[in-house]
């Protein structure tokens, strides 16, 4: 048993796509289950493809501001539980595929990496001459 088996919330992962970003949404068993595709606005912002976007900003907003926080992370398949703020580090694709025939996928719990969120205190201050604006309240 791992972090990942532990977990209550929905997660994200963020990736650049064209001239756009897609967010994905997985389940807590780390199953896909939609996609979102968020596209330059113009005005240093985005427009996301989501139902919620038609009514004004959506929580992928927001998503996208954690992984801007942590640019390092987008295209790296870290996952970002935006209910929790807690970040999970990208999981060995080996977790994610299929078994191969013939394993029948019980293993060692003692073996698993020990896999713990972060959690921060206070989030760390952007780079000079960057700025950073919320879009929560609009």
């Amino acid at each position: 048993m791992n972090d990942y088996d532990l977990l209550k919330d929905d997660v994200y992962t963020l990736r650049t796509e064209g001239d756009g970003l897609r967010i994905t949404k997985f389940t807590k068993d780390l199953n896909p289950v939609v996609f979102y595709h968020l596209k330059p606005n113009g005005d240093f912002g985005y427009t996301c493809n989501c139902p919620q976007s038609n009514r004004g900003a959506c929580k992928h907003l927001d998503i996208v501001d954690a992984f801007m926080t942590y640019p390092e992370r987008i295209d790296k398949g870290w996952f970002f539980c935006q209910q929790a703020g807690d970040w999970f580090p990208p999981v060995e694709r080996s977790y994610i595929e299929p078994l191969p025939p013939g394993d029948d996928g019980v293993k060692d719990p003692s073996l698993a990496p020990s896999v713990t969120p972060e959690v921060e205190v206070e989030p760390p201050k952007p780079p000079s001459g960057v700025m950073n604006f919320s879009r929560r309240g609009l």
